[in-house]
């Protein structure tokens, strides 16, 4: 019964009234989701942030026992270097400004 019901509605042309006001059209369903965002705890996030992976592991590991190369002393000395550059620079300019300057005393 219920199949000749929905070929009865099929087959019938839909009327279509224009004459009275259209109402608003009214919703069949509703749906509605709750669901907690979820917020990881500052002690979630740090592990996340800095714990080391394996490979991590390793290479620290490696690079403690024996086969790190330790660049500071490098860096200490070219800082030393460039330091040294610089105060010999300054006081090669002194010696010429006050070479510059004994030179413009003389002729008077």
């Amino acid at each position: 019964m219920s199949l000749d019901r929905i070929r009865a509605d099929l087959a019938r042309t839909p009327e279509l009234k224009l004459d009275g006001p259209l109402g608003l059209p009214v919703a069949t369903f509703k749906v509605h989701v709750e669901q907690r965002r979820y917020v990881p705890t500052l002690q979630e996030w740090l592990d996340g942030k800095f714990t080391m992976t394996e490979l991590q592991k390793q290479s620290a590991d490696w690079a403690s026992k024996c086969c790190g190369i330790n660049l500071a002393p490098l860096f200490d000395k070219v800082d030393k270097s460039l330091q040294r550059r610089k105060e010999r620079q300054i006081r090669e300019q002194i010696a010429r400004e006050l070479a510059q300057l004994e030179a413009a005393r003389k002729p008077q």
